[in-house]
């Protein structure tokens, strides 16, 4: 039986973590690792069960992405029962998370940091919030526009699951997977990645460059044979930031992930291994109100 590793790879969110706070990326991919033995020590196992927390805005996040999801593939499906449905799993969502902070922690379980940490919960805001968001896409452009492509028109439609989310570049296992990828009625590829959260781009941003890179590697699609339309959509604005791929976002999707993985390797004892090295070499952060929602805040101090 093969020995279950932990394996270097590297994502963009992973690389941003590692500059957010060195001290929680150590934490969230390399202290946590065996904490779901049974037999793993107590501290291992508080670690592994933080790592697998949820804080409100990434979980409110990932639950409109759904949405946005079953909309393009259920295109029957109109804006009422599409509204109504999320509200049904803002509800269920909440009251889960709150009962599994009541007894015993289940990792497997839907588990907020907000709840877990004892922290007020406005139910009725993020129901509000959620509800926004969906509004603000239903009334977009892009959702009349994607009502009227073809399903065989659709490369990729906010796939999840982890397998599919990796390829190789140059020997190095690398997760990414576009929100949507699609050929549009002009016969132009689209690449939208949706974002909830505030305006951070005004301009192409490095996910989608590293997107059009995986369609190149993966798919065979390369931008000086094939227009990609590549954006940002920011559902809170309805603002889209991005342009047409150029050759040179290649080069810079290779620079980013070449250069992150330099960084983080220079913190391995044993390469080969993937074995970090002790703990005081990855820092904690000087922002201090980075901690404030952090899961592993408690065992941090």
């Amino acid at each position: 039986m093969a020995t279950f590793k932990n394996e270097f790879s590297w994502s963009l969110s992973r690389n941003e973590l590692f500059h957010y706070c060195p001290r929680k990326y150590f934490y969230n991919y390399y202290e946590y690792w065996d904490g779901w033995l049974w037999n793993a020590p107590p501290l291992k196992k508080k670690i592994y069960q933080l790592k697998k927390m949820s804080a409100l805005d990434m979980w409110l996040g990932d639950v409109v992405h759904r949405c946005i999801k079953f909309s393009i593939l259920h295109k029957d499906k109109e804006a009422p029962f599409l509204l109504d449905s999320l509200q049904k799993r803002l509800a269920h969502d909440l009251a889960l998370s709150f009962k599994n902070a009541q007894g015993p922690i289940q990792a497997k379980n839907l588990l907020l940091i907000e709840h877990y940490k004892g922290l007020p919960v406005d139910e009725h805001y993020w129901f509000e919030k959620g509800a926004s968001l969906l509004k603000t896409y239903l009334q977009s452009t892009w959702y009349e526009h994607l009502k009227t492509i073809p399903a065989n028109q659709f490369i990729y439609v906010d796939a999840d699951d982890i397998k599919s989310m990796q390829f190789d570049v140059n020997g190095l296992r690398v997760y990414a997977i576009p929100d949507l990828c699609f050929y549009n009625q002009d016969g132009q590829l689209v690449l939208i990645d949706w974002k909830t959260g505030k305006e951070r781009h005004t301009e192409l941003s490095p996910q989608l460059k590293i997107y059009a890179l995986r369609l190149q590697l993966v798919d065979g699609i390369i931008p000086s044979d094939k227009s990609i339309q590549a954006y940002t959509h920011y559902i809170q604005t309805g603002t889209d930031v991005g342009r047409l791929i150029e050759e040179a976002d290649i080069d810079e999707a290779y620079a980013i992930i070449a250069t992150g993985k330099q960084q983080m390797l220079a913190l391995l004892e044993d390469e080969a291994e993937n074995k970090p090295k002790p703990m005081a070499c990855f820092e904690k952060t000087e922002d201090a109100t980075k901690c404030a929602i952090c899961p592993f805040q408690e065992i941090c101090n």
